[in-house]
């Protein structure tokens, strides 16, 4: 199974200066478990974020988000983040597909955007 969640979600990415003056994609996403689990039915609870990043040549390249923190009252954020090894050609490719997000669950991936809307972080003066 695979669906979509818009609500209670939100990623982002960023690229910065790496170690040693490379390239970085810092990549991020946060949701609240307790009103995902109400809208998906039969979550355990169990999440494993990810995010799908283009690459050159091949298939896109998968990169996992652990857990980082909690937010919030009431009702809490959690905030899964990481960073990836970027290069200019790789950020064309991004800027040209975006990036997608993803929540692998027991009952499949829920996606954190609709077919053909992935996230693009930057302009494409940022990319070169």
């Amino acid at each position: 199974m695979s669906q979509t969640l818009t609500q209670h979600v939100g990623s982002w990415a960023s690229v910065h200066p790496g170690p040693r003056g490379a390239l970085a994609l810092k990549l991020g996403v946060r949701f609240r478990p307790l009103k995902v689990c109400e809208q998906v039915q039969g979550l355990n609870g169990r999440f494993a974020p990810f995010a799908l990043v283009p690459s050159t040549p091949g298939p896109w390249r998968r990169v996992e988000l652990p857990w980082r923190r909690t937010e919030g009252h009431g009702s809490e954020w959690a905030v899964y983040e990481s960073e990836a090894p970027a290069d200019s050609d790789m950020l064309v490719h991004v800027h040209g597909e975006g990036i997608a997000f993803g929540i692998e669950t027991n009952v499949g991936t829920l996606w954190l955007q609709k077919f053909g809307e992935n996230l693009i972080p930057f302009a494409p003066s940022q990319a070169s």
